[in-house]
């Protein structure tokens, strides 16, 4: 996947546009690839069509209600002058974010008219967002999406300038979000970068984002009426977040009664290792399926009644296959299937519950302090404010929350590398002593309707569904970590 992502970033400074990482799996050769970048430009699509994450509504330019900003306050003064002169309170811990391939279509304006004009070619503190654990600033670095693995060095220079920024700010730690920590090889790369300064700390926010997925799992099978015990689970994609996933869940809940690993990149010498520790370290006793796969998951996946996916393998399971009464859960970029079409499904029909993992709902209203420049033409402002209006005023990512977390508490270090089951037991357990949960169900930013999940587990609860696969007798949960 990261070799996926280099040849994207290769071909985007090459050709001076942006394609996404679905193109390149439905054009796998160089002939069907020049064909679908003609017919793009023909088109004056440009390549950008569902590449990368929305940062503005390009419909809302309207005004919006006050009531649904009322947890926001707009900063129009740059933040880090504001805090070295003790104007506002300082942070706890800061999350750092790149800019997403959309903006320039929603702007008009080019990515190096953004990137040198509005950020000035620095990192750009973009808000502060008080939590139940602290104070969490944001800084978003001027690189795309698509620049990430174009220049490593060029990477952690910029994201070495982000932390000592958040230094400033009064960070004890620094979190990477989104594709970051695999640009960094998850983090280890900048921290030997930043080795010899007095800098904070630095965390990949996997351990958090580990449990965050775990807990909406539990909320996903509780909606739906389903017990874990009774079901056959089924894992497309088992990198760093798919395989920590599993080893908590297996550590902390019930044991499923089936399982199915499934992972386009590994070989099966991988997938059998990853069995005998399911079976010999996490003490799994019912049968476990190795599905191999290439370009598309096999039907053998599509019997599993809940399927957990984290890949960025773009649109590998067809909605049209899920079996009626699968309960889907993702953390994957892009999605893992047809978002609108799973929406559309589940509105038309009601038999299928799909929904994202990573993001969690505190036990109270975040405030957020958001810096908008002051030079902001009325068109982005307005659309700013109507993005900041569309979130959750409770709702936080589990990779932001994070380095809160590693800040307040020693038991929860920073995490840099891959993340065993001790560590992400320990975020899941704190987690849920803070009184955090999984935010409400939802897919891209469309909350799913409660009346039609309601209806869903009317119809696809353990009662309505009949007897649970056979398994041998396994009646506790899965040992603790």
């Amino acid at each position: 996947s990261l070799q996926t992502v280099q040849l994207i970033s290769r071909i985007n400074a090459r050709l001076g546009r942006t394609i996404s990482v679905r193109t390149v799996f439905q054009a796998p050769t160089i002939a069907a690839m020049a064909a679908v970048l003609e017919a793009e430009a023909t088109n004056g699509d440009g390549g950008r069509n569902g590449n990368g994450p929305a940062l503005l509504s390009s419909s809302s330019s309207g005004p919006v209600a006050p009531e649904r900003l009322r947890h926001v306050t707009i900063e129009e003064r740059p933040i880090l002058p504001l805090i070295l002169t003790r104007k506002i309170a300082s942070v706890d811990s800061v999350a750092i974010t790149y800019l997403p391939s959309s903006l320039p279509q929603l702007t008009g304006l080019t990515p190096s008219a953004i990137i040198e004009g509005w950020c000035g070619n620095l990192p750009v503190v973009t808000g502060i967002r008080e939590t139940p654990v602290g104070r969490v600033g944001g800084i978003t670095i001027p690189r795309f999406d698509f620049q990430l693995y174009e220049n490593p060095n060029d990477l952690l220079e910029v994201l070495g300038d982000a932390v000592r920024i958040g230094k400033h700010l009064g960070a004890k730690v620094v979190s990477l979000t989104g594709l970051l920590p695999s640009a960094t090889d998850y983090g280890l790369a900048l921290a030997a970068f930043l080795a010899n300064e007095d800098l904070p700390a630095i965390t990949t926010g996997h351990a958090t984002t580990t449990a965050s997925v775990l807990m909406t799992i539990r909320r996903a099978l509780e909606a739906g009426g389903r017990s874990l015990a009774a079901e056959h689970a089924g894992f497309v994609g088992l990198g760093s977040v798919g395989v920590a996933t599993l080893r908590l869940m297996l550590s902390c809940l019930p044991h499923p009664a089936m399982l199915s690993l499934c992972d386009v990149y590994q070989k099966k010498s991988e997938l059998e290792a990853l069995r005998v520790e399911v079976i010999g370290d996490l003490g799994y006793r019912g049968e476990v399926r190795l599905v191999e796969s290439r370009k598309q998951v096999p039907a053998e996946l599509y019997e599993a009644g809940l399927i957990v996916g984290a890949t960025n393998v773009p649109e590998i399971l067809d909605v049209a296959r899920l079996t009626p009464g699968t309960i889907l859960v993702e953390y994957s970029a892009p999605h893992l299937l047809r978002a609108d079409e799973a929406l559309k499904r589940f509105r038309e029909r009601g038999d299928v519950l799909v929904t994202e993992g990573g993001v969690l709902a505190a036990p109270a209203t975040m405030p957020l302090l958001a810096h908008a420049p002051a030079g902001l033409d009325t068109r982005l402002r307005n659309q700013l404010l109507s993005f900041l209006a569309q979130g959750d005023p409770r709702s936080i990512t589990g990779c932001v929350l994070s380095g809160l977390l590693s800040a307040r508490y020693d038991h929860l270090p920073p995490t840099l590398g891959l993340i065993d089951r001790r560590t992400a037991s320990n975020h899941y357990q704190t987690l849920m002593d803070l009184g955090f949960e999984s935010a409400r169900l939802h897919l891209d930013e469309t909350e799913l309707d409660e009346s039609i999940v309601h209806d869903f587990r009317a119809r696809f609860s353990d009662e309505g569904r009949g007897p649970a696969p056979d398994r041998p007798s396994q009646e506790t949960s899965g040992a603790r970590a």
